[in-house]
């Protein structure tokens, strides 16, 4: 999962269902190039704390059963100003449907910070797992984005984002401990769907994080 800018809920539950043409995370397919199809369910209350959950197919590729990914998370949006909010929490990622599934369960921190103006709202994100994988080592991620209106009702949002494992003697992505990852999405709504079309691309030299084009709808349900 991986969650863009700060969440602003009204108090109540919140159901979303999408579908994706690929699960692609920090520019790395989660579902082998596959369509994916995504569950979650939030609640939050007049506080603007919230708990949730979300889920996934996944394919990680040959030798790899794992089918499905299911994260917890919990956090609270703090309004620093009419202008500034800040997105704090954490998140627990499990996977099922293979024999070691267990060993890949992880927990990860955040803060999210977004400021709107004139030109958009701005963000600065962070990312910190002390346990990457189940690997034992420490990672971050530090993203910066952009998004913007183009028009009404249509959004271009542009974002860079470090990914770093702090013990590459434990984790690494093909020898490479850290990576960058470039995305650009336009996001519009039609008929109370959202719909969102990116382009990302890695500096990693794997398939799984070649260029890819990425298009996605979903519905959000209040109640």
């Amino acid at each position: 999962m991986f969650i863009y800018a700060a969440i602003v809920f009204t108090s109540g539950a919140i159901y979303y269902r999408e579908i994706f043409s690929d699960y692609v995370a920090n520019g790395v397919t989660q579902t082998e190039g596959d369509p994916a199809l995504q569950l979650s369910l939030d609640w939050a209350n007049s506080d603007n704390l919230y708990v949730g959950a979300w889920a996934s197919n996944v394919d990680f590729g040959e030798g790899d059963d794992n089918s499905a990914e299911v994260d917890i998370y919990a956090g609270m949006v703090l309004s620093v100003s009419q202008q500034v909010a800040v997105d704090l929490g954490t998140v627990y990622y499990q996977y099922f449907g293979d024999k070691e599934s267990d060993e890949l369960a992880f927990n990860e921190i955040y803060a999210l910070t977004s400021y709107e103006s004139k030109a958009g709202i701005s963000e600065v994100n962070i990312w910190y797992s002390w346990n990457y994988s189940g690997t034992d080592a420490a990672h971050n991620i530090v993203q910066l984005a952009h998004a913007f209106a183009l028009a009404e009702n249509h959004l271009l949002r542009v974002n860079v984002d470090r990914l770093a494992s702090m013990d590459k003697n434990e984790y690494d992505w093909e020898g490479h401990p850290s990576y960058l990852n470039y995305q650009v999405a336009y996001i519009t709504q039609f008929k109370n769907f959202d719909v969102e079309i990116a382009a990302t691309k890695t500096t990693l030299d794997i398939k799984q994080g070649d260029t890819r084009l990425v298009a996605g709808i979903s519905r959000t349900f209040s109640f």
